[in-house]
């Protein structure tokens, strides 16, 4: 019987050859489960969107090396100090989960869309589960069946992984080195102290609630006529086409006037727009005071960073010696990442729970153990919320910024997640998304508003203030919010020439368009004139009775009864940057951009490469 015991016991440990062999296998099975989730896969994705984060090298290497290092440490002690008989098959199943993690991460790489606040449709996707699933079974099975030899196998197969890893993430580092000058938000530090500081003579104000939808405004203010109280003085235009559908070109369109074509690399067009025919570096070459805060979160890179753009933006030197600064964005940034990383290296079936509807376990689990001390830190509260815009404002705004002040605020709007629930307060729940919840969202927003305007008004710097309150594309998320008026037409809703969803399209084209005139106070008006987003540049210049040479008209001078041809782009937003965009559906609008009958395409708009590039 103790033979036969003992027999068993050699199956399953670790071969017995040496202490020193035992540690370093034990040591190297913990360090491979853990190496694609905590090093590899935040490195590779940080690397392949270098210029989407704040988070620099240095950051980067001391959140997740120490993360890695301790996390080896502990899971090791707490191998050995398991009995031996369980030692053994726990550090195969660790060769194997290493193995599966790498495999799930690298090889079985599943798409779920973008990660843009959109809820997942878990059951379009069943299929990657009956992919994945057996493999992870089969490799277990294995792992528990045959230890020994497993764990011999494994070492072998965790040092060549890791090894090829490393040798990735060298190679990844030094591809994206060259990224480093790039107008990106990770090389400028945002001044921030001055945010709620506007001028006693002239202030522009340009708030962008991202996703709001122009019908849904005009619904609001038709059934419930006391929200139009919010906005005295202000213009709204009913009839209005965005630059884009997709923030990353809405917003260039909207500062600058100019359309992205894929006809150059995408950092080449924001430096000539952004430089060339911003309206943020004209007004500062005017001797304005210019402030932005845009949303730069990640995939939102739709501003070109640079000095010339804005007076509250600093170039942090990349050859400084200095100590990594630790923000509140940077610390929800590395949860981020980690939560990327587990999403994309578990298995289909866990990748849900890793999303948690849309809140991210790791980060939504954060702020539970952390102490309270750190918990701002990792908060997943919105700090582009309108909420808390308003909550951080103090009670009384400064008038010290200077003799006159333009003021850009990019606010998370009515984007997705929708977190307003029936009494019109933000809350850390995130509701299913409808139409319902978007209204709701909608008009939290405009309640915000209104307290801000009347802390302007307090101030004593809403009379002598342009304000424009913008959506930069609409919403369309599912087929409740497409914009189909009793007199939508027959068009057919397949337009010739593309294989996109129309409606989708139309909807995202039409965004809220609000503006305030300076000194003007009369109730809400209503416009029908033919007005795009790219007229915004042209519109402030001549509020502002600035000299102008743009071909653009103002807002206020178009004639609604006049004939006009706007245009919008609609693309696939995709993770992966190439510098160009996937291919661009030009649509030309001629009439009401709320009717069908007035939308055609005027072509597709393929990446125009370099010559020599591939």
């Amino acid at each position: 019987m103790n033979s036969t015991v003992e027999a068993s016991n050699r199956a399953i440990a670790v071969p017995p050859d040496s202490a020193d062999r035992r540690l370093s296998t034990v040591v190297l099975a913990v360090a491979f489960s853990l190496f694609s989730v905590l090093l590899y896969l935040p490195g590779a994705l940080y690397f392949s969107n270098i210029n989407e984060f704040s988070l620099r090298l240095d950051d980067l290497l001391l959140i997740f090396l120490p993360a890695w290092l301790v996390s080896v440490v502990c899971g090791v002690a707490l191998v050995f100090l398991l009995p031996r008989v369980v030692r053994g098959r726990l550090v195969s199943v660790l060769f194997g989960l290493g193995l599966l993690l790498w495999m799930q991460g690298s090889l079985l790489v599943w798409q779920y869309g973008t990660f843009d606040g959109r809820g997942i449709q878990w059951d379009t996707f069943w299929t990657n589960g009956m992919i994945d699933s057996p493999v992870w079974v089969l490799v277990f099975a294995l792992a528990l069946a045959a230890p020994a030899k497993f764990i011999k196998t494994g070492r072998v197969a965790a040092m060549v992984v890791m090894a090829v890893q490393c040798t990735l993430l060298l190679l990844s580092a030094v591809a994206a080195q060259w990224k480093t000058d790039d107008p990106s938000v990770r090389n400028y530090a945002i001044d921030n102290t001055p945010k709620y500081a506007f001028s006693g003579e002239r202030n522009v104000i340009l708030i962008v609630l991202d996703a709001y939808q122009s019908d849904v405004f005009q619904e609001i203010i038709a059934q419930e006529p006391e929200y139009s109280d919010y906005f005295d003085g202000f213009t709204y235009f009913r009839d209005a086409v965005a630059g884009s559908n997709y923030t990353e070109l809405a917003i260039p369109a909207l500062l600058t006037g100019r359309m992205y074509d894929n006809s150059q690399r995408r950092e080449d067009f924001l430096r000539e727009a952004f430089l060339e025919y911003g309206i943020t570096t004209r007004l500062k070459h005017d001797g304005f005071i210019v402030d932005i805060y845009p949303w730069v979160g990640w995939g939102n890179e739709s501003i070109y960073f640079d000095e010339a753009i804005a007076s509250n933006l600093t170039k942090i030197d990349a050859q400084e010696v200095s100590e990594p600064t630790f923000t509140e964005k940077k610390g929800k940034e590395a949860l981020h990442l980690l939560d990327l990383s587990f999403f994309r290296a578990a298995p289909h079936f866990l990748k849900r729970f890793v999303y948690n509807d849309q809140k991210w376990f790791i980060t939504y689990a954060a702020t539970y153990f952390l102490p309270e001390g750190v918990k701002k830190v990792v908060s997943t509260d919105n700090q582009f919320a309108i909420s808390t815009f308003l909550a951080q404002a103090p009670s009384a705004l400064p008038i010290d910024r200077g003799t006159r002040v333009f003021k850009y605020f990019h606010l998370a709007g009515v984007h997705s997640p929708l977190e307003v629930d029936e009494e019109l307060n933000f809350t850390n729940q995130v509701f299913p998304f409808s139409r319902r919840s978007y209204v709701l969202q909608a008009k939290a927003n405009l309640r915000y508003l209104q307290e801000f305007f009347e802390k302007l008004q307090d101030a004593g710097i809403y009379d002598n203030s342009l304000i424009l309150v913008l959506g930069d594309h609409g919403s369309g998320e599912s087929p409740e919010m497409y914009i189909e008026p009793a007199n939508a037409g027959t068009k057919p809703l397949q337009l010739e020439g593309t294989k996109r969803n129309f409606r989708r399209d139309k909807a995202r084209a039409i965004p809220l368009v609000l503006i305030k005139r300076i000194g003007a106070s009369a109730p809400l008006e209503i416009s029908n004139a033919p007005v795009s987003l790219r007229d915004v540049p042209a519109t402030i210049i001549s509020e502002l009775e600035l000299e102008t040479s743009t071909e653009r008209p103002s807002m206020f001078h178009l004639d609604p009864r006049a004939p006009r041809v706007r245009y919008h782009g609609a693309f696939e937003f995709s993770p992966n940057k190439s510098g160009f965009v996937d291919a661009i559906t030009l649509y030309r609008i001629e009439g009401d951009s709320w009717l069908n009958e007035s939308w055609t395409v005027d072509g597709i708009l393929t990446p125009v490469m370099p010559q020599g590039s591939k």
